[in-house]
Parts: C-alpha cells; structure tokens; sequence
C-alpha cells in the first residue's frame, strides 16, 4: 500500500510542477547590437569598428571605436531616472570630455553642456511636439512621428535629410535621440553607425552644402542585408552616381531573453 501512495505522490508531484512550468509568463526575445565594422574599400586606413557593452537593463554601458591604427575611443553613459545623464569621451591621447544631458519634468530634452579642456559651453535646446523638431540657435533636428531622424539644419553650413523604409533596422536604440542630437552638433558621430538610431532601414540621404559654396549637394544611396535571423546584416553606402561602394557597415548582435 505504501508503494501504491509513493506513486500516487509522484504523479501529484510532476502534475503540479508541470502546471507551474506552464503558467510562466514566456520570455523576450532580445537583439541588441555588439558590434559594428565599417570598411573603406578605397582606404583601409580610414577603416573602423565599434563595440558595445550593455548594462542589465539593456541600456547602454560603453562603446569603444577602434580606429584602424588601433588607437581607440571610449565612449561611456551614464543614467538617472531611466533616462541618459551624462556621456563621457576619452580619447586616445588622454583627454577627457563630459556632456550632462538636462531634460524638462516630462522627460524632453532641454540642455547640453560639455566641458572640455577645462572650459564649458552649454546649449539650450527646445522641443517642438507637433513637429517632434529639437532646435537650438541656428540649428534643428527632425524626426517622425517613429523617431526616425529625417535630418538636420544647420545655418551658413548644410541641411542633410534622411529616408527610410518600413523593414526592419536597429531597435532598442531610440532612447538614443539625445546622444544623436549631441554627436551631430559637435561632430563625433558614431550613431550614425547605428543606421541613426531609427527602427527602420535607412535607403536615402541627401546632403546640401549651405553658405561659400550653397548648391552643392551629395546623394547617398543605402543598400541592405539582412543576416539569418532577419535583422539588419550589411549595409553598402554608394555616393552620388559612382558605381563602387564608398564603405560598408557590417552589424553583430547578441540576443537575449528575459
């Protein structure tokens, strides 16, 4: 008898850890960018790549550039609230500069300050939320209504406006939109190699030269692959009508599940 109630507990047993395996909510999926290689065929000396570490939250830890020569730059960000607080540049040489991002009450972007060399310059910066259009003196930034960054005005320098399409780019990077704004400012600009942050696949960008030499325009053309897994594999970047690619931009991800 005993043996027939051993038995009987048994099956009670695995009945009841089967039914707590299946009522575990199911895991995300995921894909977060690691690695970036950008390759000149015309001149490998201007090749470089970028790697990317996260924090548990998947927000991100550092991006590391390594230029072709080996010299690299740091790249660290910093978070209060959720939201990007400070970005911190160390550059081969040893210099060190910070940029403290300020937002309003409901999260927007309000302020840049970057310390560099022991000086400090500060930009107010404001919010248009029925053009979802960011603006500082001279200068502005467009973006969809998906945060797709259309493109940027600068006064006196040039207006560069960017398509996409509706297939599939680089997600998990939109929170992103204030270290674009920052690097399109003060021109260090990696994000641009993170297909600029948008969801979706980048196909077409145009660049006008503003002020001396006004009317002068480059054309970009963006051609996509995708890996196996259905995310944003390659892209070969063509100027004007020249028929060899200018560089390429190759991405790795790591996926996890939470």
């Amino acid at each position: 008898m005993k043996t027939v109630e051993r038995i009987c507990f048994l099956f009670v047993a695995l009945a009841v850890l089967s039914c707590n395996r299946d009522d575990s909510p199911p895991k995300t999926k995921i894909v977060l960018l690691k690695k970036v290689e950008v390759d000149y065929p015309g001149s490998s000396l201007a090749d470089y790549s970028l790697a990317i570490t996260y924090r548990d939250d998947q927000t991100i830890h550092t991006v590391t550039r390594t230029l072709a020569n080996n010299s690299q730059f740091q790249f660290t960000c910093d978070y209060e609230n959720g939201r990007l607080a400070m970005l911190t540049v160390e550059t081969p040489v040893g210099s060190v500069r910070t940029v403290k991002f300020g937002y309003t009450p409901q999260g927007v972007l309000a302020s840049l300050e970057e310390q560099l060399d022991g000086s400090t310059t500060a930009y107010e910066i404001n919010y248009n939320a029925n053009e979802n259009r960011y603006s500082t003196v001279n200068k502005s930034w467009f973006f969809d209504p998906d945060n797709n960054f259309e493109g940027y005005y600068f006064m006196s320098v040039g207006v560069h406006t960017f398509q996409y399409t509706n297939a599939k780019g680089i997600g998990q990077l939109d929170r992103y939109i204030p270290l674009l704004i920052y690097e399109t400012l003060s021109g260090l600009g990696f994000t641009q190699d993170f297909n600029n942050l948008s969801p979706h696949q980048l196909t077409e960008s145009s660049f006008e030269e503003l002020g001396i030499v006004s009317g002068e325009i480059i054309e970009y053309r963006y051609e996509n692959t995708l890996d196996g897994e259905g995310n944003l594999g390659a892209t070969q970047v063509y100027v004007n009508d020249q028929p060899q690619v200018f560089f390429t931009r190759t991405y790795e991800y790591e996926v996890k599940f939470q």
